[in-house]
């Protein structure tokens, strides 16, 4: 089981969203924060922070089997 934990953010500001933060851990590694689209003040805050549970299954490789029916010669040495 892994864990994604998902932020929105809003702007001080104007009160537009500026967007999501999404990482595996929180507080999420960011360096300087994100400008906001609309005014591009730089005071943005979390407004919401969501954690979803996801499992991880490996990836299986399933086998590809012929198609058809089987030709002339496979049917002779089976009966043979």
């Amino acid at each position: 089981m892994s864990a994604i934990i998902t932020a929105e953010l809003s702007c001080l500001l104007c009160g537009r969203s500026a967007g999501q933060l999404v990482g595996s851990v929180w507080p999420p590694p960011v360096g300087p924060r994100p400008p906001c689209p609309s005014c591009g003040s730089r005071s943005v805050q979390v407004n919401e922070v969501t954690r979803r549970t996801v499992r991880v299954e490996p990836v299986f490789e399933w086998e590809r089997s012929p198609r058809g029916r089987p030709p002339g010669s496979v049917n002779k040495k089976k009966a043979a």
